[in-house]
């Protein structure tokens, strides 16, 4: 199944930690004692295997539809921010445009420095949740650029926003906090190539979960449930 921080911290409760910490967050085989950022209440994980730790709903792209203009802010289901951003004729998406400074371009080692600093840890290819597809993971993070440029990326407290789904591969953002998260849209980006740097097996199939902490939210890399197209 996939986690949320708070089934994380119940698991690691019956190993002593050092006096003074706050609930401690399994990391690997060590635990790791953190302090919960203020706001964080999190959910105990689901029961069915391939559910998500916490409801889906929508997400929330923040961003310049004109080079250097005024911010728009547009909200639904992936397919329908996109939409939205197609039709309103995003700069970013006009031929001929090149990125500057294209972050998805940089190499694995690079990606995974800047993640690192973040301190965060996966968990990989467990069994019980849906496999998806490496390649076809790796070019819905490479394709998440061309549909929400470089803007902010939103997630309602306490619910998981799908921003990609094709081929069956599923790119999502949880927010474990009691506010809404919205963090820079390249920041989920390379959140999401850490993950699949960590859990890629190659030609096999994939699935990921990296937790962040200060704000506390996490990426899922998975494929979609049986019977659940994108």
């Amino acid at each position: 199944m996939f986690f949320s921080l708070l089934a994380l911290t119940l698991a690691s409760s019956a190993i002593a930690v050092p006096a003074g910490t706050t609930p401690s967050i399994i990391k690997g085989l060590q635990v790791a004692p953190t302090a919960y950022p203020s706001g964080a209440t999190v959910h105990a994980p689901v029961n069915a295997t391939n559910e998500l730790p916490l409801p889906e709903g929508q997400i929330k792209w923040i961003g310049q539809i004109e080079e250097n203009g005024p911010n728009v802010t547009l909200t639904g289901t992936h397919y329908e921010v996109r939409m939205k951003i197609r039709d309103l004729g995003a700069y970013w998406q006009q031929p001929g445009y090149v990125w500057p400074n294209d972050t998805l371009a940089e190499d694995a080692a690079e990606l995974e420095t800047r993640s690192t600093q973040r301190d965060p840890w996966s968990y990989c290819n467990d069994r019980n949740k849906p496999f998806a597809q490496a390649k076809a993971t790796r070019n819905n993070i490479q394709y998440l650029r061309t549909h929400y440029g470089n803007a902010y990326c939103g997630v309602n407290p306490h619910q998981c926003g799908r921003f990609s789904c094709s081929y069956n591969a599923a790119i999502l953002l949880c927010n474990d906090n009691n506010f809404e998260l919205v963090i820079p849209c390249t920041e989920f980006y390379n959140h999401a190539m850490y993950t699949w740097n960590s859990c890629n097996q190659q030609d096999m199939g994939m699935n990921g979960q990296t937790f962040y902490i200060n704000p506390a939210y996490n990426v899922i890399l998975a494929g979609t449930n049986p019977g659940r197209s994108c």
